[in-house]
């Protein structure tokens, strides 16, 4: 390993055999191009199209359908019969396998889009001149420029800068926004964040210029190798490997019955090579590997759509976890409209009591709404503030507000006190710091959330201050606390200063409003049996009015402080955990101790937090969400999902998007397990009872491509239902997937369709014995019943219930699905070719009666289902 940032910039250059001021040639970079591949940061051991198709084929039952298919095609040429239909099968299940490459392609491709870096443009030295290319083309030793506002597109050394300031907060658990230098370092530090003399990418550019000499490129970078450890696939734990084992053992009775339809088409004078490809028709139908493919698609279809929209989650496989959980740990502030905050008084340090901010005449109160303002003041400053803390984007938003009742406006006042340092942020004392000048002298302003301030501020009166803050508690106002140090000259600030030595000089009272949809929400978890329990850093008398407000805190629920939690026995509190949703003046191992607590009583829990100081949180709880946008490095890294914008509603809609994730992997399966189940049962009947196969191994083959692309298309566009969250968690639950009710259902579905395919074959068949009739009307009847059958299964609502869901491509995937069908049953050139007659009007009528068929067992199983539902009882 490299360690550049202790090689001086000239060195680093001879080692990448590069000039720093002109840069690569041209014919260089293109060679290293070559070599090292474009700037992208790809997921790691993606396989291509023709990886993913190749397993397909290299399926069992594929390869020896397509065996059969040439064997036939053999004995055809020798008897001087046409070879379409042999051609026709190997090209069914040759496309079959293309299209579902294709979907997993697609996921794929989504997921890299979501994960990977998008192409921007970079101003590089190539040849001594700049130019600005494609961040695909930038290369290791290509000398590229940054300024503010840039995205740092590569990890590399910095050669030279003036005043540059990087966000790292997408690369490293900490954030560092001193300025950057150019000079090595004389001591080896194994943390990357400490190293100034390095970018690195997905960096953002706060302030200055800089050039850069690009080290790593694409997934070699920091960031590339973490994208590719968290977007990993395979789990191979949980719900896929169980679908795996399940999908195995159906289909296995599956090969048993095909070798029955091999046999008893035998026995009934079929030919054996006519039995035999029938026979592996139905079995390339069967399920060995589809049901964990479903759950993979499923899964990874549903984190691209919560990706896009508020969330993403580190593995496909993480978005479906959230889905069991009966109790979500969140703090108060996730409660909070920040667009709403407002300065509602200021207490100045020596006074006695509050003043309202409209109210005040005190020149001294002002100031502290003054200095606040400033030290929040800058756009590139504030955007980095907004990604530290939450709290302090509240802030921002309140002092917006207030500042002209100071009489001035933040553009006037940095003016007045010019920045002469960049802000920092202290994540251990949670103090955010900022310098500027004062005429001859120059002043550093401190603003906390946290009472950590006062191990700055020497000489303050305690018992004064926490009077205060009680005051704002008691009025839902949070306190900010505001300290400064002076300073006379430069030297004196550069040479640093005593943790002890700030004036602590006021506190703003902050007050905001509840987000409106809150208390809807937390109510709706209650009726989703999921329990909304509060754990916050505030004192009771600030988080139990928002407790009440909300919801959370329901007649019988009970209030715990840190104090009677440090000193309640363990087994008390295991004992009386249901007994309590709001928990106050928690430390970050009383909220770990919650967590432990609630899961040891049986509860499936979900941790939201933002604070670094949780991570043993995160990781104890089944699932775990924190903030993409304000959240700390380490809060992410531990989570499972990672919210673009952190608010409650987020949160609910991912845990609603999880159920929908498991509830449309259940219905899938239901749906592709009935389908190979009733041509199967309808094959074997016909067998039997007619001495004839009621389908031609094209015309299998034909229905199972075309009801599956189907499948995949409605359950990829059907949105989650509001019904599921009107369920309680165990139905979620792992153990309860292949439940009695599914197999029951799934078997009776399949039995229906069945047997009304075979009727459909009978009649059409009629006293005359007209084979090619009899299965082009249960061609017909099987492939129109399993469309209508997936329709009605696409949602646990009623088909006609008004609150029913219908996605526009769901809609036009099953009116593609019927018109390819019918082109190939009415299209007279397609029919000679599928072995389809010509119906009579009465039979398109007894074809339409029988295709809706499965419309009555459905409804009648969802209202039996939810009327055993309302009863607390299981449908059997």
């Amino acid at each position: 390993m490299n360690n550049w940032y202790m090689k001086s910039a000239e060195q680093s250059a001879k080692e990448q055999k590069t000039d720093l001021k002109r840069g690569l040639s041209a014919e260089e970079a293109a060679a290293r191009l070559l070599e090292c591949g474009e700037n992208k940061l790809s997921i790691k051991g993606k396989p291509t199209f023709a990886d993913r198709l190749t397993s397909h084929l290299k399926d069992f039952s594929v390869i020896l359908i397509i065996v059969a298919a040439f064997v036939s095609a053999v004995i055809a040429l020798n008897n001087g019969e046409s070879l379409l239909e042999p051609f026709l099968i190997v090209l069914i299940v040759m496309l079959k396998s293309s299209v579902t490459s294709a979907f997993e392609m697609r996921t794929d491709k989504k997921l890299e889009e979501i994960f990977g870096s998008s192409s921007v443009k970079a101003n590089v030295i190539r040849n001594g001149k700049i130019i600005k290319i494609n961040s695909l083309s930038v290369v290791p030793g290509d000398i590229v420029l940054l300024k503010k506002g840039d995205i740092v597109i590569a990890d590399g050394r910095i050669t030279s800068c003036r005043s540059f300031v990087c966000n790292d907060s997408t690369v490293f658990d900490k954030r560092n926004f001193a300025e950057k230098t150019s000079a090595p370092f004389s001591f080896e530090t194994p943390y990357q964040e400490h190293r100034s003399n390095m970018v690195y990418s997905g960096a953002y550019v706060l302030s200055g210029t800089a050039a850069v000499l690009v080290t790593e490129t694409g997934v070699n970078t920091e960031l590339g190798k973490k994208l590719n450890l968290v977007t990993e696939q395979s789990d191979g734990r949980g719900l896929r490997k169980r679908l795996f084992y399940t999908g195995n053992f159906i289909s296995m009775v599956s090969y048993a019955l095909c070798a029955l339809v091999f046999f008893a088409g035998i026995i009934n004078g079929m030919s054996t090579i006519g039995a035999f490809i029938i026979a592996l028709a139905l079995s390339v139908t069967s399920i060995s590997d589809t049901l964990p493919e479903i759950a993979a698609f499923i899964k990874s279809n549903d984190t691209v759509a919560l990706s896009r929209s508020f969330a993403v989650a580190k593995k496909h496989t993480n978005a479906e976890r959230i889905r069991k959980a009966s109790v979500i740990l969140v703090g108060s502030d996730i409660f909070l409209d920040s667009s709403t905050a407002s300065v509602n008084s200021v207490w100045v340090y020596g006074e006695d009591s509050c003043v309202p901010l409209e109210l005040s005449a005190s020149e001294n109160a002002k100031n502290i709404v003054r200095f606040s303002s400033i030290c929040m003041g800058g756009i590139a400053e504030r955007e980095m503030i907004a990604d530290s803390c939450r709290f302090f984007r509240r802030l921002d938003t309140a002092l917006d507000k207030a500042i002209p009742s100071a009489g001035e406006d933040r553009g006037q006042l940095l003016s007045k006190y010019p920045r002469c340092k960049a802000v920092s942020f202290d994540h251990g004392n949670k103090i955010l710091s900022s310098v500027h000048r004062s005429g001859s002298s120059f002043i550093e302003i401190l603003l906390s959330d946290s009472k950590r301030i006062f191990s700055f501020c020497p000489n303050i009166r305690q018992p004064l201050i926490e009077e205060t803050c009680t005051h704002m508690y008691s009025n839902e106002m949070a306190p900010i606390f505001v300290a400064c140090r002076i300073y006379t000259s430069l030297s004196e600030m550069e040479r640093g200063q005593q943790e002890d030595d700030a004036a602590f000089i006021g506190i703003l009272g902050i007050k905001y409003d509840i987000c409106r949809d809150s208390e809807e929400l937390v109510s709706a978890c209650f009726d989703a049996g999921i329990r909304v329990v509060i754990a916050s850093e505030q004192p009771a008398e600030y988080v139990q009015k928002i407790a009440s407000d909300i919801g959370v805190l329901r007649q019988g629920d009970r209030l715990l402080s840190s104090e009677e939690l440090s000193s309640m026995p363990e087994n008390e509190l295991l004992l009386n955990i249901r007994s309590y949703s709001v928990f106050t003046d928690t430390t970050a191992a009383d909220r770990l101790k919650i967590v432990n607590a609630w899961q040891e009583a049986g509860e499936a829990t979900a941790a939201v937090s933002n604070k670094s100081s949780d991570n043993n949180m995160l990781i104890a709880a089944h699932a775990s969400v924190s903030s993409g946008e304000f959240g700390s490095g380490t809060a992410r890294d531990c989570s499972d999902i990672i919210l673009n914008r952190y608010s409650f509603k987020n949160i609910f809609e991912t845990v609603k998007l999880g159920r929908s994730t498991f509830d449309k992997t259940v219905r899938l399966s239901e749906f592709v397990l009935c389908g190979s189940l009733c041509i199967l049962i309808s094959v074997l009947m016909c067998i039997f009872i007619f001495k004839a196969p009621m389908l031609s191994a094209l015309q299998i083959l034909i229905i199972n491509f075309v009801t599956v692309i189907f499948s995949h298309i409605t359950f990829t566009a059907q949105p989650p239902e509001n019904v599921l969250m009107r369920r309680k968690p165990a139905e979620f639950k792992n153990r309860n997937f292949f439940k009695r009710s599914f197999f029951v259902k799934t078997i009776l579905s399949g039995l229906i369709i069945g047997i009304i395919s075979a009727v459909a074959f009978s009649i059409g068949c009629g006293e005359e014995q007209n084979i090619a009739a009899g299965q082009t009307m249960a061609f017909a009847v099987c492939a129109f019943s399993q469309i209508v059958h997936l329709l009605c299964i696409r949602s646990p609502l009623s088909l006609f219930s008004k609150r029913s869901t219908w996605s526009k491509p769901m809609l036009a995937g099953g009116g593609a699905a019927l018109a390819v069908l019918l082109t190939l049953i009415l299209l007279p050139a397609l029919a000679a070719v599928f072995g389809f007659a010509s119906l009579t009007l009465e039979a398109w009528m007894i074809i339409i009666g029988l295709s809706l068929s499965p419309v009555i067992f459905d409804e009648l199983y969802k209202l039996i289902e939810g009327v055993l539902e309302k009863r607390g009882l299981t449908a059997v």
